[in-house]
């Protein structure tokens, strides 16, 4: 391997440790699905040129699906809020537990996988 690679790889370490130490693993897992959606769009592009398939109208509805999805992760941040704010501000006899933000993981999660998956099905 040659000292150019490793230290891209040795810098792309350093910022998404960095970004994870700082900001969270939330955020670590909403970068990796931002990633991945960008890989799943250029992988899904690449594809239908090979089979002659590509077309402007498949790429615009493929988009669209991207910022449906994008929508849907706002909604939830925006629900584990709310939910957060709900538990805090109930009396202590009423709810005695801490809200962890739990909707945000798991529809991100989700979508992590829904994307490795349409990437491996884009290389096939």
């Amino acid at each position: 391997m040659n000292e150019n690679m490793v230290a891209v790889k040795a810098a792309m370490t350093a910022f998404f440790s960095a970004v994870g130490m700082f900001l969270g693993w939330r955020v670590v897992m909403l970068l990796v699905w931002v990633v991945l959606m960008a890989l799943d769009y250029l992988s899904g592009s690449l594809a239908a040129r090979q089979n002659g398939t590509w077309k402007s109208s498949a790429a615009r509805e493929g988009i669209g699906h991207k910022a449906g999805m994008v929508i849907i992760v706002v909604v939830s941040m925006i629900a584990d809020f709310v939910l957060l704010l709900a538990i805090e501000n109930l009396p202590y006899d009423v709810v005695q537990f801490h809200w962890p933000m739990a909707i945000f993981p798991l529809v991100t999660m989700w979508y992590i996988l829904t994307e490795i998956g349409s990437i491996i099905e884009n290389a096939m």
